[in-house]
């Protein structure tokens, strides 16, 4: 029986090759993280200084920031906005205000800007979790129907039409006005609030924002308390907006109630729904495609809008989960044949 015995450890070994075949590929992930950190940061390197393309990037990263609140509320909660421009011009007027009056520094001025949006979308929220679907559509769109021509009106803060000028960003006293410089400070901020929404989705409140989503009447057998989800939700989504439109301001360097009408909302929305609803790398692919689309689609003058509008009926009815389900189908079936050439 001992020739038995030793001879089964080979067996016993291989058992656990499955373990270690694991670890290697978690080590791979993480590599693949860290270079895709390392191109990250190397891009303002690669485009240049001064180059419109830097610019574009610093506006996908901005663009992206919004996406990922507003695929919190609506891809993992369920819940529609209309009006999230509302949100990102509470948080651009708040920081551009607190800086230009307060002297309140730039690093502090933004958060306090999303702060302000968060707040806001407390306020939203509490008779947002009475509503549902275009009921709760039409009430964001409200918000941001009603909100730039109170902007316009109080010319006393807001300077109306004609605007404020944000004053050039520095962090601890040093200048990070030009587009490179915003570029780090916008990705790490993106970074950041990314990982932080990752780690919101897998705790106990994103698993309950996620079963909301799928059912309120189980959610509340299952002990939720489902008003309380969707309240801070919302309040959640408002303030990375806020977030985002603090660092817009600081970036374009001027705004007005232009910046913020009901277009720019409807264009996050689609964002969301072409990268993937309930996917956060979706919410940065939308961003990415939209705002390189708008320049190239800014020459068809009265036809932007409708070739927005083609592309998300077109992802609705073909791919309704966005980008990422395709990708996901082309993975499926690159697995499939792999097997069977090797089988």
């Amino acid at each position: 029986m001992k020739p038995l015995e030793h001879e089964s450890r080979p067996a016993a070994m291989a058992a656990v090759r499955p373990g270690t075949a694991a670890e290697r590929g978690r080590r791979l992930r993480w590599a693949g993280w860290l270079a895709g950190l390392v191109l990250i940061y190397l891009v303002p390197t690669l485009l240049g200084p001064g180059n419109y393309l830097q610019y574009t990037a610093d506006q996908v990263a901005i663009f992206a920031l919004v996406a990922i609140g507003l695929n919190l509320l609506v891809g993992y909660n369920g819940q529609i906005s209309i009006g999230h421009s509302a949100f990102v011009a509470v948080g651009a007027y708040t920081s551009v205000l607190l800086q230009l009056h307060a002297h309140v520094p730039f690093w502090l001025a933004v958060p306090i800007g999303g702060v302000a949006a968060g707040l806001l979308g407390l306020l939203v929220g509490f008779p947002a979790v009475r509503l549902r679907g275009h009921y709760l559509a039409v009430m964001t769109l409200g918000l941001v129907a009603a909100l730039p021509e109170v902007l316009v009106s109080w010319t006393s803060v807001t300077n109306g039409w004609t605007g404020l000028t944000s004053p050039t960003p520095t962090l601890f006293g040093i200048p990070v006005g030009s587009n490179a410089a915003m570029y780090y400070v916008i990705v790490t901020v993106l970074i950041v609030m990314t990982w932080l929404a990752a780690n919101i989705l897998r705790s106990r409140s994103g698993r309950a924002m996620m079963a909301v989503r799928d059912s309120q009447h189980a959610a509340l057998a299952m002990g939720i308390n489902v008003n309380y989800v969707k309240t801070l939700t919302f309040a959640l989504s408002a303030l990375y907006a806020g977030v985002a439109g603090g660092l817009f301001a600081a970036q374009v360097g001027f705004i007005n109630p232009n910046n913020f009408d009901v277009s720019q909302s409807f264009l996050y929305l689609v964002m969301i729904v072409v990268g993937g609803l309930a996917s956060l790398p979706g919410s940065i692919i939308g961003a990415a495609i939209f705002v390189v689309l708008q320049p190239l689609t800014s020459s068809l003058q009265g036809l932007q809008q409708v070739i927005i509008g083609i592309i998300m009926v077109v992802m609705i009815l073909f791919a309704p989960q966005g980008l990422m389900q395709l990708r996901q189908a082309i993975v499926r079936i690159v697995r499939r044949r792999t097997r069977a050439t090797t089988a």
